[in-house]
């Protein structure tokens, strides 16, 4: 933004102001926005509109899942749904993934699912997302889906983080739904992050 409208610096506003806007990041904003990037980035998947841009009280967090897009893979669309956790807990697994694996389970309720729909068919502007959400809509009323659980950890690597979560889920969800858990272990701490972003940390 302070590059789009490089006037505001005459307004009393300027760059600083819009740096306050984005001030006080939280761990779980950072594992969100992380988390849709490296899916994009290396796992097929589409998000046409950031859910995080439906906030309207900063203190809040938008209704429903975390991650709402489409999984484009193997020359097939499917809807995908998801949930991301972050945790510096030493503890393996941290305690969240017990909120993690309640919440991917929740995933496949009907009810979820069709306020999910609803929300994501509502922001259909383009022809791609017009023809993404039928393709994938064609595969969901055959039950077929994806679900994603993303653990953000800054700890060592642990298996145990999500192989209990996993096996738990995978015999919970209906057979025809594809389940996806990852862990990411970032090489740097979660807390020193939002100072990479502004350029004012020794990490790189």
């Amino acid at each position: 933004m302070a590059e789009e409208f490089p006037d505001l610096r005459t307004t009393g506003f300027g760059s600083e102001g819009l740096a306050k806007m984005r001030s006080g990041l939280e761990s779980w904003q950072i594992g969100e926005s992380f988390s849709e990037c490296f899916l994009e980035d290396h796992r097929g998947a589409f998000f046409p509109y950031p859910s995080w841009q439906d906030l309207k009280n900063q203190d809040a967090s938008p209704a429903g899942a975390d991650l709402v897009g489409y999984d484009c893979q193997n020359d097939s669309t499917v809807f995908l749904f998801g949930e991301v956790k972050t945790s510096s807990q030493d503890h393996h697994p941290p305690s969240v993934v017990n909120d993690l694996k309640r919440q991917l389970l929740d995933l496949q309720s009907h009810k979820t699912l069709n306020q999910l729909l609803l929300w994501l068919g509502g922001k259909n502007k383009t022809q791609k997302d017009k023809q993404d959400f039928s393709k994938s809509l064609a595969e969901y009323v055959k039950g077929i889906f994806k679900i994603v659980g993303i653990l953000i950890r800054d700890t060592i690597l642990d298996k145990r983080d999500l192989e209990d979560a996993f096996a738990h889920l995978a015999d919970a969800l209906r057979p025809a739904i594809i389940l996806e858990m990852l862990a990411i272990y970032l090489p740097v701490p979660l807390n020193t992050i939002p100072r990479i972003m502004d350029g004012k940390s020794d990490y790189e």
